[in-house]
């Protein structure tokens, strides 16, 4: 059945009505969980509450204005702020602000009190009823909203006398657009990918394949494109003509009644109603209708007609977008007189030319039988009704790839992201915040056994792993290049069985521990002949351990070298220099100190004295707690920070770093959630950061570190097997690499 152009893209309406308003933007702090009022490092990076996009991750335009960029993140809702987001006036300021909106352009919305929407829309919030629904009228089966938190519940009823229809359609959508530029970057480079994903569902469809009339329904993802260099359109505005950017709608399907799907592929056609001035490109998320316009994620279930919940996810690739113009191009020329071309031939086949004016995900009827005034117009008609939810959309540009074990940040020229890929080699990501597009780079291929670190000494960048022949290696940066070479085989080193852990000892030179087949702690060092190598556990102790598994780390505090560890018996040891010689005591022999389920992990606190924290072996009942180990004026003291913080359970190696003046511990909880313990104002105070916008789940160890921009972060995998990162700009932020 071919699908009645005017049944499409309603909502855009509002996009061409007030594209020509003027709106002030207002940058506000991003309200995230935050250290307790823990000050770390700012930079111009701003994103509010309920904000579109970000705003300063690229460099002021010609006006001097911040331009917003990706990524979106479906922002959290609550009772104070549904009556910003739940809206259906005009598109109007400020301009960078998700909504919820229907396509009424009447009154504003009222609560909804008398019946819970969740009947249609397979979403119910807790709480109150007016502090999540609103729509017209309070009148049960009438259209609305419920949103709550980074949910949202929709229902459409054609026969609904308070809903304008256009041409028979209408719609709601969840969302956010721009009137005015600047508008946010489409593809940052020609490598990124546009990776689009939210999790929604069809409850109810009361708009039937019946005969006669038919009205119908479906759910599409939808974005509008703008020509920011070469096409433009002439526009009458106040009896003037302007020339403004040409734009195109790409819409992606995920569901329509059944039917109702015009199996012919994907098409570009202008809607007829009018209510969208440029071309629409349509296309979806089914394996039964390949399409060169995307590609569909492995998590992603296909295109639907029959009632369901699931998650959408898919990608468009620079290559791909070109596809999707060159489509428009030449449907916009075949229809085109030779006497009268279209400005839409002209427009530009560089994807990099292209930013976004609008990202939603809407929910759409079509009823034949009713005009805007609500009077019949056929004998007989299936009315369009539809119940729908949406949650937590995402809009953002990626880097294809796909990580193993975990990452781990260093400091080069720039910030610097190391991590093993699944074909075991090692990548790094650039980590500005400067406007830079990120980019990936590939050190070392295929030969990798474990997780890579990378640190700088003796004036190089560097990065060191094992391979899988259990040597080290080391790849240096230097003349602008990058070198490689086999640590182990140069200083006849014997096997390594961990992964390599670097550090810069006090007096700037490079080391490297780690420990080998025989059970020992091996150090190589640089210093002013070259490259050596120490057993760190004969040059210790007259009896060294026995052979285990658990990687030993080094770092500097207290104006001494040290060297952590656990050991067979699972207690904690420290190695450090000291007089001349190399000494090693037991850590856990410190009172109330428990044995060690994780392997310890050192650093200096703001005092530059010496901190160490592990994870215990824990038990059912109290999970498993995180401990410290740390010196001030009385010696060494133990502490249950966990207990001290209130902490959810721990699970993995957590890892301690100072930032913001703040020593702070990061851990994977065992619910899965990225956790922060944060020593503030003489306490121990607890932070999910998984609370945070955008942030997925943690399935590794996460690592933190302060950038050479004096900017926090830190760094783990997600679900998805691919790179995040938290960064600090008053307040916690979120992006995907």
């Amino acid at each position: 059945m071919y699908r009645h152009p005017c049944f499409t893209r309603a909502r855009s309406f509002l996009l061409m009505v007030v594209g020509c308003c003027l709106t002030l933007f207002a940058i506000d702090a991003f309200a995230a969980p935050s250290s307790s009022g823990a000050a770390l490092a700012n930079s111009p990076v701003t994103l509010a509450p309920l904000d579109c996009m970000a705003t300063g991750l690229i460099p002021t335009d010609a006006n001097g204005q911040l331009p917003p960029s990706l990524p979106f993140y479906q922002p959290s809702v609550d009772g104070t702020t549904i009556d910003q987001v739940a809206q259906s006036s005009p598109n109007a300021a400020p301009y960078n602000h998700f909504t919820v909106r229907d396509n009424t352009m009447n009154a504003g919305l009222v609560p909804i009190t008398s019946w819970a929407l969740n009947t249609y829309t397979g979403f119910a919030p807790s709480g109150a009823l007016a502090s999540s629904q609103r729509g017209h009228v309070d009148s049960f089966s009438r259209s609305g909203v419920q949103v709550s938190g980074a949910n949202a519940g929709l229902w459409l009823n054609s026969m609904d006398p308070a809903i304008l229809m256009y041409s028979g359609s209408n719609s709601l959508n969840v969302g956010c657009w721009y009137n005015i530029p600047p508008y946010a970057k489409l593809f940052p480079s020609l490598s990124h990918e546009l990776d689009v994903s939210f999790d929604t569902g069809v409850a109810k469809d009361g708009a039937t394949d019946g005969s006669g009339n038919k009205a119908h329904a479906q759910a599409y993802f939808q974005l509008v494109a703008v020509d920011t260099r070469k096409c433009t359109v002439p526009t009458v505005v106040n009896n003037m003509t302007v020339y403004i950017p040409c734009t195109f709608t790409l819409a992606v399907d995920f569901y329509a009644t059944p039917g109702s799907l015009d199996a012919a592929g994907p098409s570009v056609f202008f809607d007829s109603t009018h209510t969208i001035q440029g071309p629409i490109a349509q296309t979806w998320l089914s394996s039964s209708f390949p399409t060169t316009w995307l590609h569909s994620k492995p998590d992603s279930i296909p295109f639907q007609s029959v009632l369901f919940s699931g998650h959408e996810h898919f990608r468009i690739t620079a290559s791909e977008f070109v596809n999707v113009i060159n489509a428009v191009i030449a449907q916009v020329t075949k229809q085109s007189s030779p006497l009268s071309p279209s400005p839409y031939e002209n427009l530009s086949t560089n994807p990099l030319d292209y930013e976004i004016a609008l990202l939603n995900v809407n929910g759409e009827v079509y009823d034949p039988c009713v005009d805007q005034s609500h009077i019949a117009l056929c004998s007989s008609s299936n009315h369009g009704q539809l119940g729908m939810s949406v949650s937590n959309f995402r809009v953002t540009s990626t880097l294809d790839h796909q990580a193993s074990g975990s990452p781990s940040g260093f400091n080069g020229a720039s910030p610097m992201v190391l991590y093993r890929d699944n074909s075991n080699s090692i990548n790094v990501f650039s980590s500005d915040l400067n406007g830079t597009p990120t980019t990936q780079t590939i050190l070392a291929s295929g030969t990798a056994a474990g997780d890579p670190a990378g640190y700088v000494a003796a004036g190089a960048s560097r990065v060191v792993y094992r391979d899988t022949s259990r040597h080290l290696r080391e790849i240096f940066f230097q003349n602008g290049t990058w070198s490689e070479w086999d640590m182990s085989k140069y200083l006849a080193a014997p096997d390594a069985i961990t992964d390599p852990k670097p550090y810069v000892a006090g007096d700037g030179w490079p080391h490297l521990v780690y420990r080998d087949a025989g059970g020992h702690i091996d150090d190589f060092y640089m210093d002013t002949t070259g490259w050596r190598l120490q057993d760190l556990s004969a040059a210790s102790q007259a009896n060294p351990p026995g052979t285990e598994q658990n990687p030993p780390m080094g770092y500097v505090a207290g104006g001494a070298s040290r060297v952590v560890f656990r050991d067979i018996n699972n207690q904690v040891v420290e190695i450090y220099f000291f007089g001349g010689a190399w000494h090693q005591w037991l850590m856990t022999g410190i009172s109330g100190a428990p044995i060690a389920d994780s392997d310890p992990q050192g650093y200096a606190d703001t005092d530059g004295l010496p901190r160490v924290v592990y994870r215990d072996i824990g038990s059912k009942d109290v999970g498993s707690h995180i401990h410290e180990l740390r010196m001030n004026s009385s010696g060494w003291q133990h502490t249950d920070i966990t207990l001290a913080a209130g902490a959810p359970s721990a699970a993995g190696n957590p890892m301690g770093f100072v930032a913001g003046n703040a020593p702070r511990v990061i851990y994977r909880g065992v619910d899965g959630h990225l956790h922060e313990i944060v020593w503030w104002s003489g306490a121990w105070v607890h932070n999910d950061l998984s609370l945070v916008r955008g942030a997925l789940s943690v399935v590794d160890d996460p690592r933190g570190f302060v950038g050479s921009d004096g900017i926090p972060r830190i760094e783990y995998k997600g679900p998805d097997n691919q790179l995040h990162e938290l960064y600090y700009s008053a307040g916690w932020i979120h992006r995907d690499y």
